[in-house]
């Protein structure tokens, strides 16, 4: 635990995790001062939750009274390069992120989860199996409860089970999972981390501090993971999961089974059939949670039973409504280029497609095969809408639209029966939305009204 040795904390960003970590590290007796760069107008329920905490702060920009700390905590939003950070760093000031200083303060083990893709459903589906085997845990980080408001609810025997972005990583120097999982590597966020190159570091630092008692959980049918961890001298044991092939040692599919094998055998878990999370790419997160699972000592009967009812999250492939004859499915979280692809690949084509929002520097030509067999109309939406109108360079007919209503409309026109309309936007929601949960939210209301 590094913080005591500091007795003022200034904190950027006033959002949830902002707001989690003010009230961890004041109930630990420390000097808080937020520093939120909206104006209060924007931000009045938290303007409320700072006044009844009784920390100092300040709204609509960062003043020079950020500096006045001994340290400073960013929000996920803030990049560690941001020019905030990088002058409080000219000062002297020790700069840290929000998942790091809560790791200081957790109590139990932690299991942490990243990737570019399938983070939250396998960060979700690996804590119900926790919750159905009566073992404690809680279900924290970038899946949307912040990991500092999560340790004031453990104690010793309470396992955090911890969704981590790259966002996270980025500020990360001594976080330690006893178990971390690596879902995949896809170019994602280039926008703030530059290239791929620096994504794919970012992410690997959630293996950097494990020791000879932790197990690296990693997909090996991804090749740019598997070659990155080539790279990397690791002190935990590595543990693999692949679909499609039977490992020595690992979570993988055999016969039409889930299986895990370890040191004390192999052990059959179900039958994939059985799976209720559907599309390809969920067998992969299946394999991942049940790894860490077993890793963890849950019941095998206690995974099984997960497996066999956990159908996924809200905004993740969700089935909306099925309404004269059509399929309406809401995946807003597909917020990247190879989310979209997944996508895709889930549903019987025909297929009308809803894509575009804030583009975060993917190459949208790699779906036009994918678009061109699949989908039969392509409404296109948001700030990406151009360049994704030129990237594809086929002949689906596409229309841009103005609104996600409008959206719907014109699908609820053109769908016949059979036909499957599929919310997937392959970008970030912040050009028309707060978050992607209020884009999947919109799209709901909207087909709910027809």
């Amino acid at each position: 635990m590094l913080l005591p040795r500091f007795k003022s904390v200034t904190i950027l960003g006033a959002a949830r995790s902002g707001l989690a970590a003010a009230r961890l590290l004041q109930a630990r007796g420390y000097r808080i001062f937020v520093s939120e760069k909206q104006g209060e107008e924007q931000k009045a329920p938290e303007l409320q939750t700072l006044r009844r905490l009784g920390v100092a702060f300040e709204f609509g920009g960062h003043s020079a009274r950020v500096f006045e700390s001994d340290c400073l905590v960013l929000s996920p939003g803030i990049a560690v390069d941001s020019e905030v950070s990088r002058r409080a760093r000219a000062k002297g000031l020790a700069v840290f992120g929000e998942l790091e200083v809560a790791s200081w303060f957790c109590p139990g083990r932690i299991v942490a989860i990243t990737g570019t893709n399938g983070k939250s459903t396998t960060t979700a589906l690996l804590g119900e199996m926790f919750r159905r085997a009566g073992r404690k845990a809680v279900v924290a980080g970038n899946i949307g409860h912040p990991f500092s408001a999560a340790v004031q609810e453990m104690d010793a025997e309470t396992t955090a089970v911890v969704e981590v972005s790259s966002f996270q990583l980025e500020t990360c120097t001594s976080f330690r999972p006893e178990i971390a999982v690596l879902l995949n590597l896809t170019p994602d966020h280039l926008t703030r981390h530059r290239d791929f190159d620096t994504y794919r570091r970012t992410k690997l630092k959630i293996l950097q501090n494990q020791n000879h008692h932790g197990f690296a959980v990693y997909n090996e049918e991804d090749e740019a993971l598997r070659s990155a961890l080539k790279e990397k001298t690791l002190q935990a044991a590595l543990v693999p999961f692949y679909t499609e092939r039977r490992l020595r040692q690992g979570c993988f599919i055999a016969d039409g089974w889930v299986c895990f094998s370890h040191e004390r055998g192999l052990t059959r878990v179900l039958p994939a059939k059985e799976v209720a999370l559907r599309g390809r790419h969920n067998l992969a997160n299946v394999l991942a949670a049940t790894a860490a699972a077993c890793l963890s000592g849950i019941p095998v009967e206690a995974i099984r039973r997960t497996l066999q009812n956990f159908a996924g999250l809200e905004h993740r492939l969700e089935f909306v409504r099925f309404l004269d004859g059509v399929t309406y499915i809401n995946d807003s979280k597909a917020t990247n280029l190879h989310a979209l692809q997944h996508a895709l690949e889930s549903f019987h084509p025909p297929l009308i497609l809803i894509a575009g929002g804030r583009d975060k520097g993917d190459d949208f030509s790699q779906i036009a095969t994918a678009v061109a067999d699949r989908v039969k109309l392509l409404l296109l939406l948001g700030e990406a809408a151009e360049k994704i109108d030129l990237a594809l360079r086929n002949d689906v007919p596409r229309v841009r639209v103005q609104s996600l209503a409008e959206a719907v409309r014109l699908a609820r026109q053109a769908a016949a029966p059979g036909d499957t309309v599929l919310l997937s936007p392959g970008c970030a929601s912040f050009d028309q939305f707060q978050n992607f949960e209020e884009r999947g939210k919109r799209f709901k209301a909207a087909v709910g009204a027809l």
